[in-house]
């Protein structure tokens, strides 16, 4: 998300739009990870409705593994929205309308294991860098090292800054479990924003869990290659009993 008015979507159907293929170009694929099947246009999702309902507790999958976050105290939640655009959830504050929120918190999960070149963190982080960089072409990437959570869970934390000009304060944290990526992502338009909202940003990270994932995959050990050189070597044999001469006695005279 970029701020106001609700840019994230301005951005990805700019781009869908510059690249062609519209929602469904393969740019705005490989960024969510799968295709954004909406049939509401652009206009209706800038004006949409969101739940102003509260939940402890929200679910994010890639159909592979599966992850749980909580909002930050009293925030308000839209999945409905989130998954039409290929995310899990946008968390924004109680006195803010999603539309024209001063900070969102969404979380999505990617998995490509058709293609383990691309399917790294590091790939990930470039692609999200790409496409940032079509909006806001001055955009620069500052990498935080890694956080870890009070759930001992290590996240990846990478930072998109710019300004003043198409300002993106962007803070995401990536989680690779097997063949999956979980991005929490933290994203404002002012550096004000960034600094007042990123500490909310690092409870969503605590509250982070992998509630299921599948099994790590099995590691053959490789067969033995036979020495064509190899030398045979006897097996170890009882060494043999000498026998006494026939016809004498070994009596003590």
């Amino acid at each position: 998300m970029r701020g106001q008015p609700l840019d994230l979507l301005q951005a990805i159907f700019s781009v869908a739009n510059k690249y062609g293929g519209g929602e469904n170009s393969p740019t705005v694929k490989k960024f969510f990870g799968f295709s954004i099947t909406t049939t509401l246009g652009l206009a209706t999702l800038l004006t949409m409705s969101s739940s102003i309902a509260q939940a402890n507790s929200h679910s994010c999958t890639d159909g592979l593994s599966q992850f749980r976050l909580d909002p930050p105290k009293g925030w308000k939640f839209d999945t409905e929205l989130a998954q039409s655009l290929g995310t899990c959830v946008f968390f924004y504050p109680p006195d803010a309308k999603l539309e024209s929120s001063p900070a969102v918190i969404y979380a999505r999960a990617v998995s490509r294991p058709q293609d383990p070149k691309i399917n790294t963190i590091e790939a990930m982080i470039k692609e999200d860098f790409d496409l940032l960089r079509v909006r806001s072409p001055l955009i620069y990437q500052r990498d935080k090292g890694l956080y870890r959570s009070k759930k001992k869970i290590e996240f990846k934390v990478v930072r998109f800054l710019n300004g003043p000009k198409n300002q993106e304060f962007d803070s995401n944290a990536y989680l690779k479990v097997g063949d999956s990526i979980l991005v929490v992502s933290l994203s404002t338009s002012t550096r004000e924003n960034f600094d007042k909202y990123l500490p909310l940003w690092i409870e969503v990270l605590n509250s982070v869990i992998i509630t299921s994932s599948p099994p790590p995959k099995k590691i053959l050990a490789p067969k033995p290659i036979p020495s064509k050189n190899k030398v045979a070597i006897p097996p170890k044999t009882a060494p043999k009993m000498q026998k006494a001469p026939q016809g004498r006695s070994f009596q003590k005279k």
